[in-house]
Order: structure tokens, then C-alpha cells, then sequence
């Protein structure tokens, strides 16, 4: 949502006829579908992600880590202790 309007609607663009590849970030960071949550939380903490694509080694995605579905998925869980390793 805030790519959309920063990137889209404050530039005036139709979302109908604006293309992905003139909005989305150009070479984004990655990580690998090996790489531990927690260092991907860390990555994404470092550097202001909130989402960041899976990329494995001969460069195929396979998904896109997404910051708030991970911190629901660990809080969100009645008696969950595994926030505990964010901080």
C-alpha cells in the first residue's frame, strides 16, 4: 500500500495503465530460502524493509518475506515466546 500511493497516485500515475517495472525498486535486496527467520528480521530491520523477495542462488523467487505476517504469526499466538528472540 505506501509503494502504491508514494510511487503511483502522489505522481498523478494510473494504476490502471502504470507498469510494474516503471514503479517497483530496481535490483532489490534478497534473501535466501535458507536463510534463518530471525536474520531476515534483522535485514529487514537494518535496512527499513518492511518486505523482501526469497531469491534462491540461480536467481529464482520463491516468495516475498513480508514483515508484519511474520511478527503476527509469532506475537499473535496465545503464549507464544518466539517474539522473545526479536528483542
Amino acid at each position: 500500500p505506501r509503494d502504491m500511493l508514494n510511487r503511483v497516485l502522489a505522481k498523478n500515475l494510473s494504476p490502471d495503465n502504470v507498469l510494474v517495472g516503471e514503479v517497483m525498486t530496481p535490483n532489490p535486496d534478497s534473501v535466501s530460502p535458507d536463510m534463518p527467520v530471525l536474520d531476515a528480521l534483522h535485514q529487514m530491520h537494518e535496512y527499513h524493509y518492511l518486505h523482501l523477495p526469497v531469491v534462491d542462488s540461480r536467481g529464482h523467487v520463491h516468495g516475498l518475506v513480508d514483515v508484519m505476517e511474520i511478527i503476527n504469526a509469532t506475537i499473535g499466538k496465545e503464549g507464544s515466546s518466539a517474539w522473545e528472540a526479536l528483542f
